[in-house]
């Protein structure tokens, strides 16, 4: 009944994914999660996290600090 845990096996420069282990944010699928949604829902949000990062609260803030203060780097 709650959220699947996601785990990058790639490496992920993301401020939402742990570096050292590829975990992804807990929240990113836990607050909007239901019991009826599905893998489909899974891989629409994962695209538009690493489309969009939300850098209010990251796991990684050195990357979300980059990333607000030079998004091409």
């Amino acid at each position: 009944m709650k959220a699947p845990e996601l785990q990058f096996i790639t490496k992920v420069y993301h401020p939402s994914v742990k570096s050292d282990d590829g975990k992804v944010c807990p929240e990113v699928i836990g607050k909007d999660w239901a019991p009826t949604l599905n893998v489909a829902f899974i891989l629409e949000t994962l695209v538009g996290m690493l489309a969009n990062p939300a850098l209010d609260s990251p796991l990684e803030p050195e990357i979300a600090d980059i990333l607000m203060k030079d998004r091409k780097k």
